[in-house]
Order: C-alpha cells, then sequence, then structure tokens
C-alpha cells in the first residue's frame, strides 16, 4: 500500500484530484454496501459512471480538495515482514491422521469427529439425530471407511475417475498398472479388488478386499494392527490375516519394512 501511495504522489498533482462528494452519484460505495450483483447490473452509475462525467469538466461540481503537502515519511518503505501459513485441507487430513499409533484410536477419534459434524449440523437441519451413548460398532466402520475413501482418492484418484458407479469397471489406460490388474471395482465410492470370487463361501471383505496404496500411514497402521493380532508373527502370517479385509500393493514389501520397525519383535530376535 505505501508504494502504491507514493506512486500515485509521485506520478500526479493534487490539485487534480476529483471526489465525487453526493454518495448516490459514487459506483464505489455501491460494492461497499450490502448489493446484490443482480443489482449492479441494472445500475446506471455502476456501468456509466456519473452523469455529470457526460458534461464537460469545467462544468464538473467542486471537488472541494485542497492542497496540502503531505510527510515524506509516510511512504517510506516498512522494514517489517511478515510469514503468513496456507493450511490446505489436505493438510489437516493427514495431520489428523498421523497423531496416533494404533488404528483403532484413530477410527474413534474419527467417529467423534463425525458426530461433532452432525452436531454442527443439527443448526440448520433440526431433523438430524444426535446421539448421546458410546461409540457404535457402525460409527467406527463408517470411520474406517471415510480414512480408507480419502487415502484412496490420494493415491488412486485417477483410477476411481475412470471406474463408474455400480461396481462395473471400465478398462483403464494404463493396463500395466498394478491396480488395473486387480480388476478394480468402485463400491460406496470405496476400490475394491475384482475378481471371479463372488460365489465362493467367503464373506465380501476376503472376495473384495479393500486397495490400500504401498506408501501410507495408513497402510502402517494396518500391518501394525494385524501384525500384533497374530501375536508378532512372521510375514507370511500377518499378510494372511490382512488379506481378509485388504488388499496392500507390493504388500510382502510393505509388511517386511513394518516388521524390521518392530520394537518387540527386535527384542525377541536379539
Amino acid at each position: 500500500m505505501a508504494r502504491r501511495l507514493a506512486l500515485i504522489e509521485k506520478n500526479t498533482c493534487i490539485s487534480n484530484w476529483r471526489h465525487v462528494a453526493p454518495t448516490k452519484q459514487n459506483p464505489a460505495d455501491l460494492v461497499s454496501r450490502e448489493t446484490t450483483p443482480a443489482a449492479l447490473v441494472r445500475s446506471e452509475i455502476w456501468l456509466t459512471g456519473p452523469e455529470f462525467l457526460k458534461d464537460d469538466p469545467r462544468n464538473w461540481p467542486d471537488p472541494g480538495v485542497a492542497c496540502c503537502d503531505v510527510d515524506p515519511t509516510v511512504f517510506e518503505k516498512s522494514s517489517n515482514s511478515f510469514a503468513f501459513a496456507v493450511v490446505d485441507e489436505e493438510d489437516c487430513i493427514e495431520q489428523l491422521i498421523a497423531r496416533f499409533l494404533c488404528l483403532r484410536k484413530l477410527k474413534i477419534a474419527v467417529a467423534w469427529l463425525r458426530r461433532f459434524i452432525v452436531f454442527l449440523c443439527r443448526r440448520r437441519m433440526p431433523n438430524l439425530e444426535l446421539k448421546k451413548e458410546s461409540i457404535s460398532i457402525e460409527e467406527l466402520t463408517a470411520a474406517e471407511i471415510a480414512v480408507v475413501r480419502y487415502v484412496q482418492r490420494q493415491s488412486f484418484g485417477r483410477w476411481m475417475i475412470e471406474l463408474t458407479g455400480g461396481g462395473q469397471p471400465l478398462k483403464l489406460r494404463n493396463e500395466s498398472s498394478p491396480v488395473m490388474k486387480l480388476d478394480p471395482i468402485l463400491v460406496n465410492n470405496v476400490l475394491h479388488v475384482g475378481g471371479r470370487l463372488d460365489k465362493a463361501p467367503l464373506s465380501y471383505e476376503a472376495r473384495h478386499p479393500t486397495i490400500l496404496p504401498h506408501v501410507s500411514y495408513l497402510t502402517e497402521l494396518v500391518i501394525r494392527y494385524f501384525h500384533e493380532r497374530v501375536g508378532h508373527f512372521g510375514v507370511n502370517h500377518t499378510l494372511n490375516a490382512i488379506c481378509q479385509r485388504y488388499w496392500i500393493i507390493k504388500a510382502v514389501v510393505a509388511v517386511r519394512r513394518m516388521i524390521s520397525k518392530c520394537v518387540c519383535c527386535r527384542r525377541r530376535n536379539s
């Protein structure tokens, strides 16, 4: 602002400045008030300016502005510097996920957050039901689906766009991709493994496990959860437990990397 004022002071003369005294003839006052776009389109002042601009400049009203001396220190460059941080919505979700070392605690936190969102929405939609009891299994499942859906959008967004609703897959552009080899289907905006196991005597999660990326903090939490669930056994036992619900891209490498960080396993093997 100081630089612009200095530029105006340098290239203009105060005696040439004009001021529109009647506020009804000042177009700048329209945008400083509550004026709708439709009213601006119908406003002649906004489109063409004040009526006296069409007359001879000698007939313009007296601006009523007197020349005065301006303190040159006003336009001196300030030495203060300011830093601004722009927080992205995706960064907030990533920070939320990274705050937890346990998958169960992450699901509980997201479930409470979703319930708080419902509480805020009740101000505009009073018909929404607000639960006051403890977090239910259905809410934990919905929270897990919400986190998985976010992680999949970050890693497999291009493939999810190329899939239609109803779980029917389309031919993807990159046929050599690891996702294409899984014949993916999209169910409730969640990417699952396709295949021909619809009639197999298995649960739906085992027949069509949820796809997770190779590198993701959520993937690490999932591997850690199942690794602890099987009693800190090796790679094969952990993979067998994971495949009942999830399909991780390059799962062997991801599981080995995660087990190598396990403190209990390192103590036992030392």
